[in-house]
């Protein structure tokens, strides 16, 4: 760590939102990520988690940085860490 804020946002939010992450990539597949493979099937999965991955890619790049900090605002960077953990699930 170089400091007090890496990215722009302090430790504790950049920790939150990697335990949000960490969460969003194994809890749906205790909770029936295994059901949507029966129902409809691994590859409709997997494509529903490629494209989450497209989403995550696309928002990124639209994320404008706040001119203040430099950085992605807070609620995106949850939102993006979160759609990405999904999409690990997923794929």
């Amino acid at each position: 760590m170089t400091g007090e804020r890496e990215g722009g946002h302090s430790f504790d939010d950049a920790a939150t939102a990697l335990q949000l992450h960490m969460v969003m990539m194994f809890l749906p597949g205790l909770l029936g990520t295994g059901d949507c493979v029966k129902k409809f099937g691994p590859d409709a999965v997997s494509i529903v988690g490629y494209v989450l991955y497209l989403v995550c890619g696309v928002f990124t790049y639209a994320a404008v940085p706040e001119r203040a900090t430099g950085s992605v605002p807070l609620w995106a960077f949850y939102v993006l860490l979160i759609l990405l953990g999904l999409a690990w699930n997923f794929t």
